[in-house]
């Protein structure tokens, strides 16, 4: 699955504002649903692995954790919805590379800090 910045792309006119609005609808009513493709669900449980190089940050409470997975299922069906749609289409090249290696910094930075906290 391709994996749209889900923080970052661009809207054209009126018929694009409506059609984000329809997906994040559909996204938000299928909140608590888990994606259950096998291949999925070891893909986030790897991702949620904390390490400095790559996955996301210490997750301190299952709570947290819950909360987290919830976020990337709708971010990730929030993203197929965007790759679907002619409305809606990911950030046109230019600046986006390098805003995308900036968030990969500042997450590896994150990542780094939450490694070493106690």
């Amino acid at each position: 699955m391709r994996i749209l910045a889900s923080w970052h792309f661009a809207l054209h006119g009126h018929q694009a504002i409506t059609t984000l609005q329809e997906a994040l609808a559909n996204v938000l009513s299928q909140f608590d649903c888990p994606i259950t493709d096998p291949a999925y669900q070891v893909y986030q449980a790897n991702y949620l692995q904390p390490r400095w190089w790559g996955g996301y940050t210490k997750v301190l409470t299952p709570e947290a954790y819950a909360i987290k997975q919830r976020c990337i299922w709708a971010e990730h069906r929030l993203s197929r919805k965007l790759e679907e749609s002619t409305e809606l289409q990911a950030y046109p090249n230019g600046p986006y590379p390098q805003v995308h290696r900036m968030d990969r910094l500042l997450a590896a930075k994150r990542r780094i800090t939450n490694l070493f906290q106690a």
